[in-house]
């Protein structure tokens, strides 16, 4: 696809997914809703993504977000991106643990992605998201659903088949599942007992009709990146992903 077909694509999914309602009425004590405010594929898109990154070479992919309303850092940087004001950064102020851990792992293999230089962000390389594109009604964690994932399954294929990434990086095992799933239709796991088993392989998944890496990864928080360090060797909290984040290098 050229850039306009690129853009004409990626507009008609972000309306596809606004207008979704595939997981209302689900059983469960989380629900999904849309975001009104959000005028990018996945609020995650605002700090590295959007209309132009549709050529990027890493789709990095989360799991899914918390109640964007609730959300007091999100929402005053979105305001300020569209009034103009590109002095302001995702991360001013933000002080999560899970994304400071990703910002050093980024930087391992040579991505700034904490600072802009001269107002315009550093590389145009990068794509965020998560695979689920909804958001939750109450809370950040826990009753996640696996019908989730099905429900989001050909939206994400979509967003792949827009982007054209070199390489996929999937946070943790349901996004890496999920990611198989949707790009292959095949089980991601044959053959291994536990996700720490095959991140020890480093090798990664190719979606092979994409000629794409897939990239299983631990998620960068602290439940992953404890379950990540059981049983190992380290210095620092992050010596085991950085080792894992290696091998990307390869495939850009």
């Amino acid at each position: 696809m050229n850039q306009a077909e690129k853009a004409f694509a990626y507009d008609a999914l972000l309306q596809d997914v606004k207008s979704c309602s595939r997981c209302h009425g689900l059983r469960g004590t989380v629900k999904l809703h849309g975001c009104d405010f959000c005028e990018e594929i996945n609020l995650w898109s605002y700090w590295e993504g959007g209309r132009d990154r549709l050529d990027a070479k890493v789709l990095l992919v989360g799991q899914d977000w918390g109640d964007c309303y609730s959300d007091d850092h999100i929402r005053p940087f979105i305001d300020a991106q569209k009034s103009g004001t590109s002095s302001v950064h995702y991360m001013d102020n933000n002080l999560s643990i899970t994304n400071r851990n990703l910002a050093a792992l980024f930087e391992s293999i040579g991505y700034d992605i904490l600072r802009d230089e001269n107002g315009t962000r550093n590389s145009k390389e990068l794509f965020f998201t998560n695979f689920v594109l909804c958001y939750r009604s109450n809370g950040l964690t826990g009753g996640f659903q696996d019908a989730w994932v099905r429900n989001c399954s050909d939206y994400f294929r979509r967003l792949v088949s827009i982007i054209g990434p070199k390489v996929i990086l999937c946070l943790g095992r349901k996004v890496y599942e999920g990611v198989m799933k949707s790009l292959e239709g095949r089980e991601a796991m044959p053959g291994w007992r536990t996700y720490n088993e095959r991140l020890d392989t480093h090798v990664p998944s190719v979606a092979a009709d994409r000629n794409c890496a897939v990239f299983p990864l631990a998620h960068c928080g602290i439940m992953g990146t404890n379950t990540r360090n059981r049983g190992k060797s380290f210095t620092d909290i992050l010596d085991i992903q950085k080792q894992d984040w290696q091998e990307i290098t390869r495939y850009l």
